[in-house]
């Protein structure tokens, strides 16, 4: 199966705070992702009728987790050529796009996850800082 897999872990991830704005963060990790994914299916590259599109979603896979996939666990419904259209096939040639490792290069890229994973938990903890002055 085509997916990508997050998952944060250690014990700062298990303070309620940082907790909340952990999974703020893996949510907007897993929408940004879908869209790395979605943005690469194009006419002539992996995109004929919008279904393998369509399909692309992220959800939570256990504790601090979120798995970006195109699968009947995401959507109800199985896209059985989203391996070929990601890898290819060693007897038919094709696909070979690629799109979620090349997602999943993207993001860990830079600072793209780390950056967007600070700004949300300090966003979380300056919100409670100014809820526990009363503000």
């Amino acid at each position: 199966m085509s997916n990508v897999t997050f998952k944060l872990t250690g014990p700062l991830f298990e303070q309620e705070t940082i907790k909340m704005g952990s999974e703020q963060a893996l949510n907007d990790i897993g929408l940004l992702g879908v869209g790395l994914v979605q943005n690469q299916l194009i006419t002539g590259h992996g995109f004929l009728n919008g279904d393998l599109y369509r399909a692309i979603s992220f959800a939570k896979t256990g504790d601090m987790q979120i798995t970006i996939d195109s699968g009947k666990s995401m959507n109800g419904e199985n896209i059985v050529y989203a391996d070929y259209i990601e890898r290819g096939s060693s007897n038919r040639g094709g696909g070979n796009y690629r799109m979620f490792e090349t997602a999943l290069k993207e993001l860990n890229s830079g600072n793209t996850m780390s950056e967007l994973t600070e700004k949300v938990i300090a966003r979380e903890l300056e919100g409670n800082r100014l809820r526990g002055l009363g503000l």
